[in-house]
């Protein structure tokens, strides 16, 4: 699904009091953990890191609560797995050559974004 510029407006209270972090991302996920938390992983374009990343996230016991998003953003022709550890994708967005994919763990997926 792809939007507008003008669409995208109607998220801006969704957004509000979203933080833009750079640093280890285990730091990042004990400090901001909770149940209506949006991790957004972007690794370097055409790298095999998206996986990896998703991989070591879902190796981390307890690190991300019930409820949690974790989006990762990769490029279109690279398909991420439909599960991996304990996240199971439940939606993919593709606009042109880049996609997102949304991981839950199967628990929290019946308040996964529609």
């Amino acid at each position: 699904q792809s939007y507008d510029l003008e669409d995208l407006w109607r998220f801006q209270e969704r957004l509000k009091g979203a933080r833009l972090v750079t640093q280890d991302w285990k730091k990042t996920l004990a400090e901001s953990d909770g149940r209506d938390t949006l991790f957004f992983i972007d690794p370097p374009y055409d790298s095999p890191l998206a996986e990896a990343t998703l991989a070591a996230l879902a190796d981390e016991p307890g690190l991300t609560a019930e409820g949690c998003t974790v989006v990762v953003q990769h490029e279109s022709r690279r398909q991420l797995p439909e599960a991996v550890g304990a996240y199971r994708q439940f939606r993919r967005c593709v606009v042109g050559s880049t996609s997102l994919s949304f991981f839950r763990r199967p628990g929290s997926m019946a308040n996964a974004l529609k």
